[in-house]
């Protein structure tokens, strides 16, 4: 396993770090200042926030931690969904539409009007290349149509906001500023940012409290294995699977040098390097 050292102020983008700044109703401050950097939303929906589900699970299971997203109920029922993800998948973007939709429908009760069907918004912020060649580091997705941007129905949005496509010199939006609070890792960074923004000093102070926590320093650090864990089990399936292709793309040069094939057209059907497949004459 790889060696990693605790650090002084525990990291925001940890999911359940994430959850006891943002999902907590002693910090619906920190969450309401966080909720306007991104969303458009009349002022009087944020004054009377509620969690639908408990936030205090904090507990591991099976080995693992347990966690949920922040999910927040505003004044007249609209849900928001709040989550953090650190590594994508290949069907990622369709879950992330998926959760939307399913959040949407758990808006009205069976029986009732679709008229009672509530605005459901999804907050995705990532630590990974979401929408690759594509520089922005924030995108707004409804339901539109193509080219005459006609819209079906405002009651469905989805937000992702990526890390690691901050701009290196900050555009002094309030939302830029909170992404760079939870992207920080050194005292400097959220020192900086805490001077910017009075809420973001709220929250870098309990931040502080949390990070000085014994119980949650060793959620974190069990946190910590887990990910080298996968990451490390990722690599070994990658290694297997590697390892199948060229020794398969082996076999084939060897049965295509028997029947006197050119290198080069070898090279092509095979992948491999001339070189190697030069070596198997030997």
């Amino acid at each position: 396993m790889e060696n990693f050292e605790m650090p002084e102020i525990l990291s925001p983008i940890c999911d359940f770090i994430f959850k006891l700044l943002f999902g907590e109703q002693k910090n619906k401050r920190i969450l309401v200042d966080f909720l306007k950097s991104v969303l458009d939303i009349p002022e009087y929906e944020f004054e009377d926030l509620s969690f639908p589900n408990p936030t205090a699970n904090k507990e591991f299971s099976g080995g693992k931690l347990s966690t949920l997203d922040v999910l927040v109920k505003t004044k007249s029922g609209q849900l928001i969904n709040i989550e953090i993800q650190l590594k994508t998948h290949e069907a990622f973007k369709d879950r992330i539409a998926a959760y939307n939709d399913l959040f949407f429908v758990q808006t009205v009760r069976s029986g009732e009007k679709y008229t009672g069907l509530k605005r459901t918004i999804s907050i995705v912020i990532t630590d990974f290349d979401l929408f690759e060649g594509n520089e922005n580091y924030r995108h707004y997705f409804c339901w539109n149509e193509p080219g005459t941007f006609l819209k079906l129905t405002d009651k469905q949005e989805i937000h992702t906001l990526e890390l690691v496509k901050l701009p290196e010199h900050p555009d002094n939006a309030a939302l830029c500023d909170w992404l760079a609070f939870l992207k920080a890792d050194t005292k400097e960074e959220f020192d900086m940012l805490a001077q910017k923004n009075a809420v973001i000093n709220e929250a870098y102070k309990e931040l502080n409290r949390i990070s000085a926590d014994e119980e949650k320093r060793l959620l974190y650090y069990r946190w910590l294995i887990d990910n080298v864990d996968k990451i490390e089990r990722e690599r070994d399936a990658q290694q297997r699977e590697y390892n199948a292709v060229h020794n398969n793309a082996l076999d084939i040069a060897k049965a295509s040098l028997e029947q006197n094939l050119p290198t080069d057209i070898i090279a092509k059907i095979t992948k491999l390097p001339i070189n190697e497949i030069e070596a198997l004459r030997l």
